[in-house]
């Protein structure tokens, strides 16, 4: 039986290519899918083609298209500028009581770490009273800005 792998890669690249517009994506996907495989297979020799059983190639535009807030195929909803990190992205408090943000448009921001959920549950759990009976991840130790955005406004 041959063994089985999963393997993803996540390039930033820009929304508009080479000043012919994000439509251009469509033209360039495969190659540049290619191009990345080639410098992953100089690290992994056995990453072949004959040994790739599927690949799919997901570009900014296809971000902006599936997903109405990721704007310009921005995959952190929201721009890591100086004015959207820390206190300057959206709290997990809203205006309106009861309802709660908990996505990458809040602290720390995308990228699956999973941090906006946790820290949103934990400020849930305060603003209702509620003993958090879950422990803090292993994986969180060390990270003390999961804790520290807890009550961030």
């Amino acid at each position: 039986m041959r063994r089985r792998h999963t393997a993803g890669f996540w390039q930033f690249v820009p929304y508009s290519v080479e000043g012919r517009g994000p439509e251009y994506w469509n033209e360039i996907k495969d190659d540049y899918f290619d191009r990345i495989v080639s410098r992953w297979r100089e690290y992994a020799p056995n990453m072949t083609p004959e040994n790739v059983v599927h690949r799919f190639s997901y570009t900014p535009l296809d971000n902006s298209n599936a997903i109405i807030n990721m704007v310009n195929g921005d995959d952190h909803m929201g721009s890591y500028s100086s004015g959207q990190v820390g206190l300057g992205r959206q709290s997990y408090r809203t205006p309106v009581e009861g309802l709660y943000m908990c996505g990458s448009c809040c602290h720390p921001g995308g990228s699956i770490t999973f941090a906006p959920g946790y820290n949103a549950v934990n400020v849930i759990a305060e603003d209702l009273s509620i003993d958090r009976w879950w422990p803090k991840p292993d994986f969180l130790e060390g990270y003390g800005f999961f804790e520290d955005w807890q009550t961030a406004e």
